[in-house]
């Protein structure tokens, strides 16, 4: 179980900068 929430960890760390980056390019339209 520890290994498979160290393996998504940054999977969730990524997804979270992902979705800053798309509501900075939608923000301006």
């Amino acid at each position: 179980m520890t290994e498979h929430q160290l393996s998504l960890s940054p999977f969730y760390a990524g997804w979270d900068v992902y979705q800053q980056q798309l509501v900075a390019a939608i923000a301006p339209l």
